[in-house]
């Protein structure tokens, strides 16, 4: 409807509700006798936002007010929705790290470079324009060879890849939570390889810090907002707890210094 009416032929409120219709779409996690039937509104979803998105930049003259009117020439409407992307790059499905990975590619190559700064745009940039065209793993290489409109697609799907490139931004004040949300759900999954990956991801993230236990408390205190913030979610929660578990048998959460946040996770569960 947007692409056939025109950007600027549609009403500044419905632009705003579009977008918050998108964000909505993007929570859709319904679970019906087929399995995550949710997971299909959130692939069409994260290519209709992007095509939005990149639409309106693309064609910023003619679509100047509607920009304004959506927020898009603040660092907050780009943070948003790369964090949003990047929740779902990480998360459980083979299918849907696909989707988010080609669409932030097609934002990063395409028009990145023509918005405002925003947060770790550079770092993000280099990431996603990546050129490489494969990567070995195992022993094999990864096929990275699908086109679409001149770009070279990595390969999103490979849990391994996935999670060892979105390493360098578990520390991010702007993306962490996001990251950290659905690397979680990743963990406690039920995918052997996607599980294996994530946790491993995790455990080299925790190992890196070593004596660092205000780094750990960091991490801890983030692992506690995601617990707290969805309480009531047990898509979250019930793999949350599984992480805590998986990470309390091991002996990087050991020292005496944590026990203060290791507590606070105990009163989430109880």
């Amino acid at each position: 409807m947007v692409l056939t009416l025109g950007i600027d032929k549609i009403d500044r409120e419905q632009l705003c509700d579009i977008m918050e219709t998108f964000y909505k779409a993007l929570n859709d996690y319904t679970l019906d006798r087929r399995g995550d039937v949710g997971s299909w509104v959130r692939e069409e979803t994260m290519q209709a936002l992007t095509t939005f998105v990149t639409t309106m930049i693309l064609h910023r003259e003619k679509h100047a007010a509607a920009l304004e009117v959506v927020g898009a020439t603040q660092p907050a409407f780009f943070e948003r929705y790369v964090g949003a992307l990047l929740q779902q790059l990480v998360e459980k499905i083979d299918r849907v790290r696909e989707v988010a990975g080609r669409q932030l590619q097609i934002f990063f190559k395409t028009c990145a470079d023509q918005v405002c700064q925003f947060a770790e745009r550079d770092e993000l940039t280099a990431l996603f324009t990546q050129e490489q065209t494969d990567y070995v793993h195992d022993g094999g290489a990864l096929e990275t060879h699908v086109h679409d409109a001149g770009i070279s697609y990595l390969p999103w799907r490979n849990a391994d890849f996935v999670f060892d490139q979105i390493k360098p931004f578990f520390d991010s004040s702007t993306y962490s939570l996001h990251v950290l949300k659905g690397l979680v759900t990743s963990s406690g999954g039920l995918t052997e390889s996607t599980l294996k990956a994530s946790s491993k991801t995790l455990f080299l993230y925790l190992s890196a810090m070593k004596d660092k236990n205000d780094q750990k408390s960091a991490f801890l205190q983030k692992l506690t907002t995601v617990f707290g913030d969805n309480l009531k979610d047990d898509r979250v929660t019930v793999p949350v707890m599984k992480t805590c578990e998986m990470l309390l048998q091991s002996d990087y959460l050991q020292e005496n210094e944590l026990a203060a946040d290791l507590l606070k996770i105990h009163s989430l569960c109880v």
